[in-house]
């Protein structure tokens, strides 16, 4: 083994806090409108993350009021009216 530097520990929630950073973003920006559906399975390839990451983006996304709730999958809020 070299002696090189030590691997730095990940900040937990680090990767899920920046898919919820790219979902807020795209949302604000109009990439998906009100009603469309965030399905994880779909959010998680396209985003190269486990779909259990992007569960818990879209839980803190929905704790910040952008995506509703649906019968399957999840909702995309209206940013005007919803969130921060």
């Amino acid at each position: 083994m070299t002696s090189a530097a030590p691997l730095q520990p990940v900040k937990a929630g680090s990767l899920s806090r920046q898919v919820f950073e790219a979902l807020r973003t795209a949302i604000f920006a109009g990439r998906f409108s009100p009603g469309d559906s965030l399905r994880e399975l779909y959010l998680a390839r396209d985003l190269n993350v486990s779909q259990a990451t992007v569960r818990e983006a879209l839980a803190q996304l929905e704790q910040d009021g952008l995506p509703e709730a649906a019968t399957r999958g999840r909702a995309c809020g209206s940013p005007t009216t919803t969130g921060r």
